[in-house]
């Protein structure tokens, strides 16, 4: 799988990422690739790539779900500038702003 993808491939050998039992990429509990942390820099998988890490059905529609919003709670505990928490509030206003064909 990873050797079939030219990206992964690059990455795994360039920055020597660790692999998973099932010989796909290594992440933390978010989802996050810990060896290519940069700085304040993040970088997160999941789908295929990542099975057999902490999350099994990460391919499915839920896991997938799911795995965002991992990342995503550890991206806002970094506290970016201009990344806010997601609530339910935020989300309706968002969705109508997108329905109403404003830019959010």
């Amino acid at each position: 799988m990873i050797d079939d993808n030219a990206l992964l491939k690059d990455l795994v050998s360039h920055y020597d990422l660790p692999r998973n039992t099932k010989n796909r990429l290594q992440v933390n509990r978010h989802f996050e690739l810990e060896n290519l942390r940069n700085g304040n820099g993040r970088v997160y998988a999941s789908r295929i790539s990542t099975l057999g890490g902490p999350y099994a059905p990460v391919d499915s529609f839920l896991g997938l779900q799911y795995a965002a919003q991992q990342s995503l709670a550890d991206l806002t505990a970094q506290r970016p500038p201009g990344l806010r928490r997601l609530n339910p509030w935020r989300s309706s206003m968002q969705w109508a702003r997108w329905a109403m064909g404003v830019c959010p």
